[in-house]
């Protein structure tokens, strides 16, 4: 049996069946931060060295001191001041609501319920104070304490195994990542209690103004206007008790002075709830917003161990 050899010439016009794709070159890498910071030994050693001295300072110069209670005197007071309005609003609201409780015929049963339930609002802000106060002192170790040596040893270490180490970079990241949630953490109440008595000044300011319109539109002096010189928070709680010994010397129904101080005390007690509970949260939330933008630290976990918690509608 024969066998047919192909020649070699009629090879050549055969197109291969796979083709032959071109190779892309692909871009270099651009070198990062830390690349270059390596490359120069010299400034390599002296940020490593800076790193050192910063974490030895957070341990042993600003721990210390952030950790004092005097250090926080002013926010400090400024808490205490809220403090004592809270509690002057809660006593005049548990007296109110019991006076009233007191009419004949249960005219003022339902402004009583309303009363004892704001008394209880007031008791979540006067807890929510109590907290922003131990916190200072408490955040003010853990970030300079903890978290900053935490944060300037894990920089340190990253660049000095950068190009040894492979998780170099990660703990580059991470040391950046602590070092943001430790300014965080002590930044976070002395920035909530300042918009708050921003907050506070504006409300009182605006509060005057509408007590001097209404005085000069009237001829003869009145109640309020002895009163202009005394804190908000003072006339509420003055012309609650005032109220209160009004009912008990013989007041028989709920008048238009006695809706008039309960609007009073529903009122400061919405802006104690929205300045002392409400910003708190928004600070902590815009700072944590910052954080992801700046850093991508992840705040979807809690988020969504909260949506599971909650009930769902059938």
């Amino acid at each position: 049996m024969l066998q047919t050899v192909p020649n070699q010439k009629s090879r050549e016009g055969i197109v291969p069946a796979v083709s032959y794709v071109d190779v892309v070159p692909q871009p270099e890498p651009q070198p990062s931060f830390a690349d270059w910071i390596c490359e120069r030994p010299l400034l390599r050693y002296g940020i490593v060295a800076l790193l050192i001295i910063a974490a030895l300072l957070s341990e042993f110069v600003g721990r210390p001191h952030f950790e004092n209670v005097e250090t926080w005197s002013g926010t400090i007071e400024v808490i205490d001041a809220k403090k004592n309005n809270v509690l002057a609003l809660t006593t005049s609201t548990i007296a109110l609501s019991a006076a009233i409780s007191a009419l004949p015929d249960d005219t003022g049963t339902p402004v009583a319920e309303q009363l004892t339930q704001l008394s209880g609002n007031l008791g979540i802000v006067l807890a929510v104070l109590y907290l922003e106060k131990y916190l200072l002192t408490i955040l003010g170790f853990l970030s300079l304490g903890v978290l900053g040596p935490v944060a300037f040893a894990l920089l340190a270490i990253s660049l000095l195994m950068h190009g040894r180490l492979t998780t170099s970079h990660a703990l580059f990241t991470l040391g950046i990542r602590v070092l943001l949630v430790g300014i965080i953490a002590i930044a976070v109440v002395p920035a909530s209690v300042w918009v708050t008595q921003r907050i506070d000044e504006t409300y009182q300011i605006s509060i005057s103004q509408e007590e001097s319109e209404g005085s000069a539109e009237e001829s003869k002096p009145t109640d309020s206007e002895s009163q202009e010189n005394k804190n908000f928070w003072d006339s509420i709680a003055s012309g609650a008790a005032q109220l209160v010994s009004n009912l008990k010397d013989g007041i028989k129904s709920v008048t238009d002075g006695v809706v008039e101080q309960v609007t009073n005390l529903i009122e400061g007690a919405i802006v104690m709830i929205v300045t002392s509970c409400l910003v708190p949260l928004l600070v902590l939330a815009v700072f944590l917003w910052m954080g992801h933008s700046l850093m991508g630290i992840d705040v979807s976990a809690p988020t969504n161990y909260l949506a599971r918690r909650l009930p769902r509608k059938k």
